[in-house]
């Protein structure tokens, strides 16, 4: 029968046992734990397997700060990544308006050019028509003033004798020849046979002395009161001044005249340079009466 001394050697060898099986397990899970350390180094209840319990501990204690850090830094960080992306949302938003203002630019530096050839070309045109109106209203009145001037010179030609028309009206307007005119130095000629540039009584000077045919008969005026008492003869259509009238008439029409029937071949006139002649009591205008006949 066993006896107490069995029983302890059994529960020895039990013991022994369990302690080689514990020692398998302890250096199974320590050769996993060495081979892992770095998942078990920062846990209190795994020291027992370091090599140096002070350099873990800070090397946890580095990792735990560096952990926190980020945690506690993360506010900061979204306010960073929030503003910048912010900004870069402004600039973004300014890079599209400097885009949309480029555009603007370009266009309008594109259409106002074409805008204003437009309006030059319009101006262009106008100006173009302006001259042609200008050129043309130059050229009618060129056609008008020449026409004018042609009218007035065919007037004048009529008014002073210039042809057969105006020969035959200035024919009728003279004195007989024998007429006496006195000259300012008390010399007394028949009108016929003064000389050219003598000075009359009142001073106007002979510029010529006209002999001129009587194709239409014409008769003579008789006035009292020429030179030295004798009278004068002188066709109807001459100019004599009459007094009363203060105005130069046609002797035709002048009361103191009296129609006579002498009728000579030949007639004789004059002029002057202040456009009268001085003949006794009377004064008479010269061959150049246009001025009176408009």
């Amino acid at each position: 029968m066993p006896t107490g001394k069995n029983y302890f050697i059994f529960a020895l060898v039990n013991l022994g046992f369990i302690a080689q099986i514990a020692l398998m397990m302890y250096y199974t899970s320590a050769t996993n734990i060495k081979d892992n350390w770095n998942e078990y180094r920062c846990n209190p209840a795994y020291w027992i397997y370091s090599d140096s319990i002070s350099s873990d501990f800070n090397y946890c204690v580095q990792n735990s700060q560096v952990n926190m850090m980020g945690v506690l830094m993360q506010p900061m960080s979204y306010m960073i990544s929030s503003l910048s992306s912010f900004a870069e949302s402004s600039s973004n938003d300014v890079n599209n308006a400097r885009g949309m203002i480029s555009n603007i630019r370009d266009f309008l530096s594109n259409i106002i050019p074409n805008i204003f050839g437009v309006f030059l070309n319009l101006i262009i045109e106008f100006q173009k028509m302006i001259i042609a109106v200008k050129d043309m209203f130059a050229k009618l009145i060129g056609v008008i003033t020449t026409l004018m001037y042609m009218l007035d010179g065919f007037t004048k030609m009529l008014i002073s004798g210039a042809g057969v028309v105006g020969a035959a009206l200035k024919f009728t307007s003279c004195f007989h020849p024998d007429t006496k005119v006195e000259t300012k130095d008390g010399s007394v000629f028949a009108m016929k046979d003064l000389p050219l540039g003598a000075e009359l009584t009142d001073g106007s000077k002979i510029i010529s002395v006209m002999k001129l045919d009587n194709p239409n008969k014409d008769v003579f005026y008789k006035i009292n009161g020429g030179v030295n008492g004798e009278a004068i003869y002188v066709t109807g259509e001459h100019f004599i001044h009459d007094n009363i009238k203060n105005k130069f008439v046609k002797v035709k029409n002048y009361p103191n005249a009296v129609i006579t029937d002498i009728n000579p071949q030949w007639l004789s006139c004059l002029i002057t340079s202040k456009q009268r002649i001085p003949i006794g009591e009377h004064i008479f205008w010269d061959w150049e009466d246009d001025e009176l006949t408009k």
